[in-house]
C-alpha cells in the first residue's frame, strides 16, 4: 500500500496557498483504488466527478483537519491524532506500506517516525543532495559535465566569479542553496551585466551557507530524466522527456523526446555508469529526476531526490493509454503550466473547453486538466494526447490555451 504525500515542505513554499495547493496533484494522477492519498483540503467534488469519468479509479483520500498553510501537509498530518492512528491501522493490516513524498525535508522523516511506516527513500541522502552545492561538488567530482558556475559563499564571491562573465557580456543565474522553485519562488535570479551585482543578489530568498552561480546558456535544449532505486536496490530509467522551460524554470514537457538517439543513449551513460552506482554506494532510495541540457552542450544541472513534475504526467499517460490508447502504437503528449491571470473553478474550465475534455469525441485526441488545486489561484495544468506527432499534440493544447485565454472565439 502506497501512503502518498505530496508535500509542499520546501521551506520556500512554506506559507504560499498556491504551493501548498500542488498537494491536490500527485495523488490522483499516481494513486489508484490501492492506495492512500493524504491532502490537506478536498478535492473539487466535479473534478473528482470528472476523473471517474476519465476511466481513473480513486485512492482512498483523506483530508487532515486543519489548513493551517504556516505549516507544511506532513505537520499537519503529525498533529492529527485521529488521522494518524487511522494511518497506523491501515499500515498494520496491509503489511507493506510506505511513505511517498514530493519534498523531501525534516518534516516528512518526522512524520515517518511519527506513524513507525517506512517512507521511500534514504532521508539522509536526499536531504544532502537536495541542495545544489551538494550535486555541483559530486558531479565536478565525477567527471559529469556542468555548466560553467562557481559555489559561493558570499557576495564577495560572486563578485569573483561573475565580474569577468559580465565584461564578456554574459547573463547568470545565482540560485540559492535550496532552490526549488527557482525564480517564480525566489529560489533563483536573474542578473545581466547592467545590473546592480550587489543588490540583486539581496533579492534571492535564503541563499543558504553556499549558493550555486552559473552562466547561462543561450538557446539550451533540455531534458528531464527520472529513474527510480528500488528497496532492493534494482535501479530503471523510467523517462526521458524534452522540458520547457520560461523564464529559466520549468514550464512542462513533452513526450516522447524529440533528440537524437545517440544524445539520449550518452544521457543514459553518464546516468548508469556514473550517478546510479554512486548513489548505490550511498544507499539512495527512491525517485530522482534531473534537467540535462543537451545542446549546444551537455550540461547536467538541477538534481532533484525525489519525484518529479513530469513522473506525475507520465504516470497520469501511461494509465489512460490502457484505458483509452491501447489500440494505438505510440502517443505524444504536451504538458504545460499555464497562467490563466484570473481565478476559475473545474466547472467554468470543463465548460469552456467541452468535448475537447471527452475522450470519445475525436478518439486520438485529448485533453486533461491535470491539476485542480491550482485553478483558484490564475494557473491551469493542461495534457494534451495525441497518436498523430508532436505537432499535432502541441496544436490541440494550443487550441485548448486558447480558448480557456479566451484569445479563441
Amino acid at each position: 500500500m502506497r501512503i502518498l504525500i505530496d508535500s509542499q515542505s520546501n521551506p520556500l513554499f512554506r506559507g504560499s496557498p498556491l504551493e501548498q495547493s500542488y498537494g491536490l496533484r500527485g495523488g490522483l494522477c499516481e494513486g489508484g483504488k490501492e492506495d492512500v492519498v493524504i491532502v490537506y483540503r478536498p478535492f473539487d467534488p466535479e473534478y473528482l466527478r470528472y476523473w471517474q469519468s476519465l476511466g481513473f479509479d480513486l485512492p482512498f483520500i483523506f483530508v487532515t483537519k486543519s489548513d493551517d498553510l504556516s505549516e507544511t501537509l506532513s505537520e499537519l498530518i503529525i498533529k492529527d491524532n485521529a488521522l494518524c492512528e487511522r494511518l497506523k491501522a491501515l499500515a498494520e493490516k496491509n503489511g507493506n506500506a510506505r511513505l511517498e513524498f514530493f519534498c523531501i525535508e525534516e518534516p516528512e522523516r518526522e512524520l515517518a517516525r511519527h506513524l513507525g511506516i517506512k517512507a521511500y527513500c534514504n532521508f539522509d541522502f536526499s536531504l544532502s543532495f537536495s541542495r545544489k552545492p551538494r550535486f555541483r561538488k559530486f558531479c565536478l567530482d565525477h567527471g559529469i559535465p556542468v555548466v560553467e558556475g562557481e559555489i559561493c559563499r558570499d557576495l564577495s564571491d560572486l563578485k569573483k566569479f561573475a565580474l569577468p562573465l559580465f565584461q564578456r557580456g554574459e547573463r547568470i543565474i545565482v540560485k540559492s542553496e535550496d532552490g526549488t522553485g527557482g525564480i517564480p519562488c525566489g529560489g533563483a535570479i536573474k542578473i545581466d551585466p547592467q545590473d546592480n551585482l550587489e543588490q540583486s543578489f539581496h533579492q534571492l530568498k535564503s541563499p543558504g551557507n553556499e549558493f550555486v552561480a552559473e552562466r547561462i546558456i543561450k538557446f539550451p535544449q533540455e531534458i528531464s530524466i527520472h529513474w527510480e532505486i528500488t528497496e532492493s536496490g534494482l535501479a530503471r530509467i523510467i523517462g526521458i522527456q524534452d522540458q520547457i522551460s520560461h523564464n529559466l524554470g520549468y514550464s512542462g514537457i513533452v513526450m516522447p523526446s524529440a533528440r537524437e538517439k545517440d544524445v539520449l543513449d550518452r544521457i543514459k551513460f553518464t546516468l548508469t555508469s556514473k550517478l546510479i552506482p554512486n548513489f548505490l554506494e550511498m544507499k539512495a532510495k527512491g525517485f530522482f529526476c534531473c534537467d540535462v541540457i543537451v545542446s549546444p552542450e551537455e550540461h547536467w544541472m538541477d538534481f532533484n531526490p525525489r519525484k518529479g513534475a513530469a513522473l506525475y504526467v507520465r504516470k497520469m499517460t501511461d494509465r489512460l493509454k490502457k484505458i483509452h490508447f491501447s489500440h494505438f502504437g505510440q502517443i505524444y503528449l504536451w504538458h504545460e503550466h499555464v497562467e490563466t491571470g484570473r481565478e476559475l473553478s473545474f466547472l467554468e474550465v470543463e465548460q469552456i473547453l467541452g468535448n475537447l475534455l471527452d475522450p470519445c469525441f475525436n478518439p486520438g485526441r485529448l485533453i486533461v486538466v491535470t491539476n485542480s488545486g491550482v485553478l483558484p489561484f490564475g494557473y491551469v495544468d493542461l495534457t494534451a494526447i495525441s497518436v498523430l506527432s508532436r505537432d499535432d499534440a502541441k496544436s490541440y493544447f494550443e487550441k485548448a490555451c486558447n480558448l480557456i485565454l479566451g484569445t479563441n472565439q
